[in-house]
């Protein structure tokens, strides 16, 4: 019997930043990131793409957003044989709270951050090589 069921998740914050449309080959997408509010900050990516690209688009930096997503999971192998799997999320439908522009019912935690801390999961266990995670919060800031 096949499980037609997805796999999926809620993310509730603040939009942190919305990407322009990113084409890579036939494939186009926009990222948005969205922090969860707590103690430690969670900064979390969400692609949209094919027909709900566009609803990234009323997003802007502060709103306070609910958004569902599909978890979408890839493996890939290296060239020396080394398999690695990657999740990524794929959104799907928006519900905004706030668009005062700075979601005040969603605080953002704690500002001022300069990231110059080590993550707590630089290493994941992978030796000296940072964690995929930790590589893409990097190039994020």
């Amino acid at each position: 019997m096949a499980n037609d069921k997805r796999s999926t998740a809620t993310v509730i914050g603040t939009v942190e930043s919305v990407s322009r449309e990113i084409a890579r080959g036939k494939f186009t997408f926009r990222e948005v990131i969205v922090t969860e509010a707590g103690k430690y900050p969670n900064p979390i990516a969400i692609e949209f793409s094919g027909d709900n690209i566009g609803k990234a688009s009323s997003l802007a930096p502060g709103d306070a957003v609910t958004i569902a997503c599909n978890i979408r999971g890839r493996e890939w192998t290296s060239p020396a044989g080394e398999v690695k799997h990657f999740l990524s999320l794929s959104g799907w439908k928006i519900d905004e709270h706030d668009k005062s522009g700075r979601g005040s019912d969603v605080p953002t935690g704690s500002a001022g951050n300069d990231y110059d801390e080590p993550l707590p999961f630089a290493s994941a266990s992978m030796g000296d090589e940072p964690s995929p995670i930790a590589c893409a919060l990097r190039r994020r800031v």
